[in-house]
């Protein structure tokens, strides 16, 4: 007698190329059926970004390979507040009417991922979480995170499994009573293959590409990646090169990538310091942004808050860059290790992140070969537990 299929829901605010891969990995197991629901569209159609200030879509197709369904057309901003309470109480009948045996929870933002669970439990579905959950990425007063702990308590409370991002999430839900039984550990990662593809297509063009943008070879490149706003911290990296001796800076290209409030600003302050080797690109998308990491050397990652992990580091790292982190960016502890792929400085220490850009140029050749965590990973261990669930 053939077996029944597993249905397994799967519940995300919009579509995102990290997670994308694993969505593809599950959908390929034949005893399981898996159907997404996205709360919209956002990055699939023009969607305007406030910290990029600017509208972006992906450029390539990221939801190929599995079954999906989008329950509104709203933009990303109408999942919040009561807006977000009124949409999952309009669409969580739409995952019912699918009869799955589990939900998989992304995220415990914004209200409507919140809402959606609230109700989805009622009907004493098993539902599994993976969330970017940490402690460390920004500080609270006593009185936020004492509502926050009881909130979230709230929540966890509702689901069988979890499925921690790295250390200080794993460390996280243990605050908050979960037992060991219920975690299961695995690291962020991002679409590796799709990125091992992009390292093919770059990386031989390093040299070529140096040289058509005036990077000569005796240059060491540092790089940003990501948004130009507070969280982010980006003037750190000014603040940093302001204390490194003019005959080492002479040798130091920077090349930031994105877009944000902060850029204007932020771009003058390190042509002041650097001249004419400052290269700012603006937003790049994924199949572009490759071509910034083949020809750089350290990844500098200064947020100060909201990191719960940084992907950005995963990312460089399977470009074969050393990375500069604050300690609270989140993947730090999970992906550096001190003198080897980079350094963990402290946050908001221009002091500190100036001593480890200046070590980090003198020992340029590293044989470090870093091991990218793999959306198979995740996919296997969510498959492992809804067998022996089922």
């Amino acid at each position: 007698m053939k077996k029944k299929k597993v249905k397994l829901a799967i519940v995300s605010t919009h579509p995102v190329h990290y997670h994308t891969p694993i969505f593809r990995s599950l959908a390929k197991c034949e005893n399981i059926s898996i159907k997404v629901f996205f709360g919209c569209p956002h990055g699939i159609l023009d969607n305007f970004d406030k910290d990029f200030l600017f509208s972006f879509k992906w450029d390539y197709n990221i939801v190929d390979g599995f079954n999906y369904h989008y329950l509104t057309n709203l933009s990303l901003n109408k999942l919040s507040g009561l807006n977000g309470f009124c949409v999952a109480l309009n669409s969580f009948y739409k995952i019912l009417k699918f009869k799955p045996d589990h939900v998989l929870i992304f995220s415990y933002t914004p209200s409507f991922i919140f809402f959606i669970t609230i109700f989805l439990s009622l009907f004493n579905i098993k539902l599994i979480l993976r969330a970017e959950t940490t402690d460390i990425a920004r500080d609270r007063s006593k009185v936020k995170a004492f509502i926050r702990r009881k909130i979230l308590k709230l929540f966890y409370s509702r689901f069988v499994h979890f499925f921690p991002i790295g250390f200080n999430s794993y460390n996280h839900y243990l605050s908050l009573g979960i037992k060991k039984s219920k975690l299961s550990c695995v690291k962020y990662s991002i679409d590796v293959d799709f990125f091992e593809k992009q390292v093919k297509k770059w990386s031989p063009k390093r040299e070529k590409i140096r040289k058509s943008l005036g990077i000569s070879k005796k240059q060491y490149v540092f790089m940003y990646c990501g948004k130009f706003f507070e969280p982010k911290n980006p003037f750190l990296i000014s603040k940093a090169l302001e204390k490194i001796p003019k005959e080492i800076i002479k040798n130091i290209t920077f090349i930031a990538v994105g877009e944000g409030v902060m850029r204007n600003q932020f771009q003058s302050e390190c042509e002041k310091l650097l001249g004419n080797n400052v290269i700012f690109t603006g937003f790049k998308n994924q199949t572009e942004i490759g071509m910034y990491y083949s020809i750089s050397d350290t990844l500098i990652i200064p947020s100060k808050s909201g990191e719960t992990w940084g992907l950005v580091v995963n990312e460089a790292l399977q470009f074969g860059l050393n990375v500069l982190a604050s300690d609270k960016v989140g993947s730090a502890c999970d992906l550096l290790e001190n003198g080897l792929n980079g350094y963990i400085f402290k946050s908001n220490k221009s002091s500190e992140l100036a001593k480890y850009m200046r070590i980090i140029m003198q020992n340029k050749n590293s044989n470090y070969k870093f091991q990218p965590p793999h959306s198979s990973e995740l996919a296997d261990k969510i498959l492992d537990f809804i067998q022996i669930k089922n």
